[in-house]
């Protein structure tokens, strides 16, 4: 908007204005970038925290799967045993 001055206390007035305008600006977009970086804080921990879920999660599995490993190699040989026993 253009405004036409008559006087420097005019002046000055149109330009505390414009300043003020201007300040505001900046900290509305302060204010929404440190809700980005909270948010995107936020999705960063969240991030790390279900990728040492599954982390964790996967570790259990192999931890169970090489327990079901053993089982079966003990089973396996039981059945060699008894196929032995039942052959002689």
């Amino acid at each position: 908007m253009k405004k036409l001055c008559c006087n420097m206390a005019e002046m000055a007035d149109i330009f505390n204005c414009n300043t003020e305008a201007f300040v505001r600006s900046i900290e509305q977009l302060n204010r929404r970038c440190r809700k980005l970086e909270k948010r995107n804080c936020s999705l960063v921990l969240a991030g790390i925290i279900f990728g040492a879920i599954i982390e964790y999660r996967m570790i259990e599995q192999n931890r169970r799967m090489g327990e079901l490993e053993k089982r079966f190699g003990e089973l396996r040989m039981k059945i060699e045993e008894f196929r032995d026993k039942e052959g002689d």
